[in-house]
């Protein structure tokens, strides 16, 4: 199960010391705990210019954001050695795993996106009204121009009758309105996907955060709501996440461990 996190703009501009969760050993802590929780192996993949990833996060949903991250999988994939991923994002991560949709990868199994923006240019200009500030046309919430809007490239998405696309909102949403969401999995729908779009009640004053939600829907999607095919075994004291047929030794050791990290 892949996560990324949604936009850390409020965060971007302290100094690293000081912004919660911002080491390795904390990420692969949460990691681990994702983990333990689902029966799953988990890895968690910074967007680029958050907890350590090089790049620019005022420079986010831009193309190059999108390529970094679809690199980063693929060689995730080539390292551990893995057939199909399972994704869940949200906000700015579910953004991110829908790009990733459809820059045509054919190893995902279920995409599970909540709170996702899409018809970048236009959620730009509602909020600027919502914010009483001025119209900038042609540019996204970060002022850029040309970002990469899933919702513009549905048609790069890459025909796989055994995935299930996801797509989880508020109607009651003020920061990625659910209109532009049902208008995503319209698009998807529409090109004969698998897709499931579904109505969720999200904390105010916001009604935006669903990240709990979106991790056990990523969770049973993977497990096809078993929540099992994985156990937990302690190695060097440390607790691992690997496949309950996991290859194994003449002695009974693990190999090829894919252990709960984060990158």
């Amino acid at each position: 199960m892949i996560v990324f996190y949604g936009d850390r703009t409020s965060r971007a501009r302290r100094d690293p010391s000081m912004i919660p969760n911002n080491t390795v050993r904390a990420q692969r802590a949460y990691a681990a705990r994702l983990s333990t929780r689902f029966g799953l192996p988990v890895i968690i993949v910074a967007r680029p210019g958050t907890y350590g990833s090089s790049g620019n996060h005022f420079h986010r949903r831009q193309a190059a954001e999108f390529l970094a991250l679809n690199g980063a999988l693929d060689a995730i994939r080539k390292r551990h050695r893995i057939g199909r991923f399972v994704l869940v994002g949200q906000s700015g991560g579910a953004t991110a795993a829908a790009a990733l949709l459809t820059l045509g990868r054919t190893d995902i199994s279920c995409a599970v996106l909540t709170s996702g923006a899409y018809a970048l240019v236009e959620r730009a200009e509602f909020l600027r009204r919502q914010n009483g500030l001025p119209s900038r046309p042609g540019r996204d919430e970060t002022g850029l121009r040309n970002p990469y809007d899933p919702l513009a490239y549905v048609s790069g998405i890459a025909p796989d009758k055994n995935r299930l696309i996801i797509v989880i909102g508020s109607p009651e949403d003020r920061l990625t309105p659910f209109r532009f969401q049902k208008e995503f999995a319209d698009a998807v729908e529409a090109r004969g996907h698998r897709v499931r779009l579904t109505e969720h009640a999200a904390p105010p004053p916001l009604h935006h955060v669903l990240t709990g939600v979106g991790l056990r829907t990523a969770a049973q999607c993977a497990t096809g709501g078993r929540g099992r095919g994985a156990t937990v075994e302690t190695l060097s004291g440390r607790s691992q996440i690997v496949p309950s047929k996991a290859p194994r030794g003449p002695n009974g050791q693990i190999r090829n461990i894919l252990s709960a990290t984060a990158l």
